[in-house]
Formats: C-alpha cells, structure tokens, sequence
C-alpha cells in the first residue's frame, strides 16, 4: 500500500472513533437536558476561550472620617447653696445643721429639731474655733460649707479656746488631781499642761489636744487620777466595850409616792428613792441645756441625772451617759416594755451605736431628760420613733 493510501486510511479510523466517542455524549447531554438536568459541557464545547476578564481596578478605600471621640465625662459636682441661720431660727435645715454638729461631736446626741436654740449657738460657735474665724454662733453659708464638707474636723478644744466645754471640762481635770488653776473656760497653758499630763497617765496622745476621744476617757471609770490612790491603811481593832451598846433607831425607808403627778418648778423632795428621783427632775423642767453643766440651773443629759442621783442620796461620780450605761451595780433592763419608773433610759444616735444620750423614765410611756435640741430639761414620749428605734438599754438604780 503505498503511503498516500495509509495516510487516508488511519485518517479515516481516527475520524470514525473520534465520532464514535462523540455521539453518544451529545445524545446523553440532550437527554439529560431533557429530564431537568444540568447540562456538562464537554471540552468541545470550549473551542473558543472565554476572553479573559480584565479585573477592574480597586477603588481606594474612602476615607471615612474617625468619630469624634466625646469628651470623657466627669463626675457631676452638687453644689449647695446654704442659707444664713441665727437664734431663734425654725426650719428643717436647722435639724440638718444639728445632725450635723451632733455626728462631729459639737453637739450632744439628741433627736435633731427645727430650733435654732442657745445650745446649737454654742456648738456652731465651738465649730468656727476650729476654723480660726468669729465664735458669733451664726451658721452662715460660709460655716456650713465647711462644717458638711469631708474634711471637716471632729471636736477639739485646743490652747486660747474658751466656752462652756472648756469650763466643765477644767472641772472634771481638777476633780482628779490634774487641774490646779482658776476653773474660768479659758484654755490656757495652765489647762494645755493638765490636759498633756490626763493624756500620758492614760495612755492617750500627748498633744495638748482635748479631743472627743480624751473626752470619752475623762468622763468614764477608765479615768486614771493624776495620784494614784494611797491604799488605807487596816483599822485597828478596838477591844470590845463591856457595855453593850444600844442600837440607834432605824428610820423607815421613804415609800415611793403613789401619785402619778410631780411638783414643777423649783421645789422638789428628795426622798431618796424613785420617787424623789423623779420629783428632782420634774422641778428642773424648762431649764437651760449647756453641754457639760451639771445643775443646779443649767444641764445636760448626764448632769442632769448625776444631779438627780445625787440630790437623793445616791454615791455616784460624774460621768458620761455611756459610762452610766456601763454600770454593772444597777441592773441592766434590755427591753423598754420591761422599764419601771426611776430606770435610767439609754440611746443612742441614727449614725452610731455608741449610748450617747441618757434620760430618767418616770411611767406612762414619758421620760424627763436634758435635751440639746430643745435646749432645755424637757418631758417627752419616750416611746417616738426615734427613741423606739434607738433604744439600747435601761439600768434600774433602786431595786
């Protein structure tokens, strides 16, 4: 065969099993096509290559533009504005000028009221010492400014201070041996050197300071005296007398009064028992409350009683209304629906739990006590709810 023919001939076979191949794909894609299928293309299909896709250039990203960033915000600041108040002045920013005073120590404990009476005067004018400024006892805008911002200082009485805390407290200085000069409220170098020697002796700072803390001490049991007690010597023992001695004739002990009304004013009986406690307060109803005073024409809680106890006879040194609490020789009474008349009544403030304020049941619900509040001996509920929530103990002096 010669070489043209060959050539024809595997032509031909190629041709033929090239068709072979090709006809039955297309008869199965158009079959396929025809039940819902998808159609494959095959590699015929592609004779003519899709032009290529020219990638359109990317944008540049826009710039947006950063939020602002806010303004970081800062704690919002109150501002008070605080009204003038003087003596005699009535309204609820005179409670919270006595709550306040009271917190601070300035003030004793009491339920705040709407008086601006002599004792809150006095306790504003005890204030502006610590500020350097007029002991006028007006609480202007400026005081009260300080007096309820948090750097506003505790009570203190320091060298060239003078008031009626000084005055009480150079009496009780001079009652244990520390105080040896004139007792006039002045806080001078004599009073600044007592009041150095009470701290080292009890173990207090050594500052010439008389602080809330060195008052709490000077008028507890806990008060060391200046000299140390000389112990008394034993008493001798006499030999008996052969005569035998005949006994005085005891007096009968007063019976408490069955009466449920009191003298007012300025008479009193002091019987020596409850009765004559009660009889005592009653007649120093209306007077003048001074911090620290002890009677008899001025008081405060603690003067009050120690001035009723002792009137009747009873042994008892000055002290503070939470040293009383602490009495452990008169019985302690937990529940004020468990109160007698005569029990000393106990309390203590809304912002601490420290007795602070001292006050004699006399039945009925009422209760006769010095009030800084008031500013005067007063009779009152015993049972508001300032009291009711306040209470804290009761101790029974007789019986």
């Amino acid at each position: 065969m010669t070489g043209g023919k060959k050539v024809l001939l595997v032509t031909a076979v190629a041709f033929l099993l090239l068709f072979a191949v090709l006809i039955p794909t297309y008869f199965s894609r158009i079959r396929g096509a025809n039940f819902g299928q998808k159609a494959v293309y095959l590699p015929f299909d592609d004779v003519t290559p899709p032009p290529a896709v020219t990638p359109e250039p990317e944008e540049a990203p826009s710039e947006t533009p950063s939020p602002t960033p806010e303004p970081e915000s800062t704690p919002e600041i109150q501002i008070f504005h605080y009204t003038d108040l003087k003596l005699n002045d009535n309204s609820e920013s005179v409670r919270n000028l006595q709550s306040r005073l009271m917190e601070l120590g300035y003030l004793d404990s009491d339920e705040p009221g709407t008086l601006y009476n002599e004792a809150t005067a006095a306790a504003v004018a005890m204030f502006q010492r610590t500020l350097n400024t007029d002991t006028d006892g007006i609480a202007s805008a400026d005081m009260q400014t300080s007096l309820f911002s948090d750097v506003a200082v505790t009570y203190e009485a320091r060298t060239g201070d003078s008031g009626s805390d000084v005055y009480a407290m150079q009496t009780q200085l001079s009652e244990l041996g520390y105080y040896t000069g004139k007792i006039n409220g002045y806080y001078g170098v004599a009073t600044e050197e007592a009041v150095n020697a009470f701290q080292k002796k009890n173990g207090l700072t050594e500052d010439g300071v008389f602080s809330s803390g060195d008052r709490d001490v000077l008028y507890s049991d806990k008060a060391k005296p200046f000299a140390d007690p000389t112990p008394s010597p034993k008493p001798t023992k006499k030999p008996s007398s052969s005569k035998p001695k005949t006994p005085k004739p005891s007096s009968p002990t007063p019976k408490p009064g069955s009466g449920e009304s009191y003298p007012v004013g300025g008479s009193f009986s002091a019987t020596g028992d409850v009765a004559g406690v009660i009889s005592v307060a009653t007649a120093q109803i209306g007077k003048q409350y001074v911090t620290g005073d002890e009677g008899p024409n001025t008081f405060d809680c603690s003067g009050l009683v120690y001035y009723c106890l002792k009137t009747n006879g009873v042994s008892v040194s000055r002290r503070s209304s939470a040293s009383y609490a602490e009495n452990s020789a008169w019985r302690k009474i937990d529940s004020m629906s468990d109160v007698k008349k005569g029990d000393l009544l106990f309390f203590r403030s809304d912002s601490s739990s420290q007795v602070s304020h001292v006050a004699i049941y006399i039945g009925g619900g009422k209760m006769i006590d010095a009030s800084s509040s008031n500013g005067k001996v007063v009779r009152r509920s015993a049972t508001s709810d300032y009291w009711s929530r306040n209470f804290v103990c009761a101790r029974r002096v007789f019986g």
